[in-house]
């Protein structure tokens, strides 16, 4: 999903901690070397203060560390596409395929890093792929309604429309009856403002219900509405990677990207 735009958003330190363990409890049975411990806090400190490269310097001595983890590659690639570098993070997607080339259904990143080098086709393939693992993703219908759409319009998209089953999260189902044409950007974030939740569940709501009907309103072409829809989930200051592409998409609609 996600400048230098200097953001100061950091790195999803759930996932970086998650696999930094995972990598670190292995590393005997790997014959791999010692992972330092705390390098993911390092990473993630560095980036919260705009220090782009030298969060990336971190990460380059975890993987030579750890060469053979396709997963520290997705990190990297991750932090990457943070700091605008798409190019560089598609290149790090598809070496942690390469490495492990029944990774590849996961990596629904890869499908966000290709949209942005207009690589819409080896986009649309990713997201049909993710779908294999992950069938009631919302998101991952509307990344493929994208990529469709930029390569060959809106109705084309819909009639290519992913199915879809159940998406819990407030509120995707209404996004998903929007780009089925049964809905309007207008439902979604009506669907969004009325979630429960407390304060933070009705910010995350909000966060996406702006996310996506900016981007919908970009596949038509309404680069004004998208441009104050994306606005307004950046200020929901949630969203972590999706609130990353949120700037990156902005930065794209203002040709600086």
């Amino acid at each position: 999903m996600l400048i230098r735009i200097r953001f100061k958003s950091c790195i999803c330190f759930f996932v970086l901690t998650i696999l930094a363990q995972i990598i670190y409890e292995r590393r005997e049975v790997n014959g791999q070397s010692t992972i330092e411990t705390g390098w993911s806090e390092r990473a993630e400190k560095a980036l919260a203060e705009g220090k782009g490269d030298e969060a990336l310097q971190i990460i380059d001595q975890v993987i030579a560390s750890s060469p053979n983890s396709s997963s520290l590659r997705v990190i990297r690639g991750m932090v990457c596409f943070r700091l605008g570098r798409i190019a560089d993070s598609l290149q790090d997607f598809d070496k942690s395929i390469e490495m492990n080339p029944g990774s590849k259904p996961e990596c629904w990143q890869r499908g966000i890093s290709l949209y942005y080098l207009d690589k819409f086709e080896a986009g649309r393939e990713q997201f049909e792929v993710h779908r294999t693992v992950n069938p009631n993703d919302v998101e991952n219908a509307f990344w493929h309604f994208l990529c469709v759409a930029k390569k060959d319009g809106v109705e084309a998209a819909r009639a290519a429309l992913l199915p879809c089953g159940r998406d819990s999260r407030v509120p995707l189902m209404e996004v998903l009856e929007m780009l089925k044409g049964n809905s309007t950007p207008e439902k979604v974030i009506l669907a969004a403002e009325s979630t429960g939740g407390g304060p933070r569940g009705k910010s995350v709501a909000n966060f996406y219900g702006h996310l996506y009907v900016g981007l919908y309103y970009d596949a038509l072409g309404k680069n004004d509405l998208a441009k104050t829809h994306l606005e307004k989930s950046i200020g929901e200051k949630t969203g972590e990677y999706m609130r990353d592409v949120a700037l990156i998409h902005l930065q794209k609609l203002d040709g600086k990207l």
